[in-house]
């Protein structure tokens, strides 16, 4: 990254400046031997509608991104680079544990979906989708990104490489077809009309 600062001497703290400075999606960066050109797509919205407040050790409270907004950011990271950015991608380890952490929602907010045929993992895919729409909806572009970025996966089926890294990363002891049908649970929970008091 252009600027990095090193904590307690073992953490990596990267700086990575958005909100009002973009240029068409990107910043770009004086780094005193050149300029760097840093992609900023969807880090105004996550920031603005994907975040919680979390306080530590009651003197330090942080903003943070919650984990659909964290997938957001992944997939678009993935995509501007998908060649040299794999571990983006398979860093969405969240598709993969997701009912567990959203486990006690589940009848309360998604009764709906437990009438379905569909595995509870699928469920939890779906519900991630669902989760996702707050941080999409107030921006067209970033919606019509994610939505590419998903369709084009799962257009691209078994062998493409979304599904392939998905794959090898977290379900080795399932088919490909496992991580296609999570996608499609995915995109299909991006579509689900809800009312607005049950979207968390």
């Amino acid at each position: 990254m252009p600027y990095t600062l090193k904590y307690a001497e073992q953490t990596d703290v990267d700086l990575l400046p958005f909100g009002g400075m973009e240029l068409t999606n990107h910043v770009l960066l004086n780094r005193g031997e050149g300029v760097a050109r840093l992609a900023v797509t969807g880090f105004s919205e996550v920031n603005e509608h994907g975040t919680q407040l979390i306080r530590l050790d009651d003197q330090f409270t942080f903003r943070v991104c919650s984990l659909p907004g964290m997938v957001v950011l992944k997939l678009i990271a993935y995509d501007d680079r998908p060649e040299h950015r794999i571990k983006d991608l398979t860093d969405i380890f969240i598709l993969k544990n997701y009912l567990e952490i959203i486990e006690e929602d589940l009848c309360d907010q998604h009764a709906d979906l437990l009438e379905t045929s569909v595995s509870l993992e699928q469920t939890a895919a779906r519900i991630l989708g669902r989760h996702m729409q707050p941080l999409l909806m107030p921006s067209f572009l970033l919606q019509e990104r994610i939505i590419m970025i998903i369709d084009s996966a799962i257009a691209d089926g078994p062998e493409g490489a979304v599904v392939r890294n998905l794959h090898a990363a977290q379900y080795q002891r399932f088919p490909l077809d496992h991580v296609c049908y999570l996608l499609q649970n995915l995109r299909q929970g991006l579509d689900d009309e809800q009312e607005s008091d049950e979207i968390k």
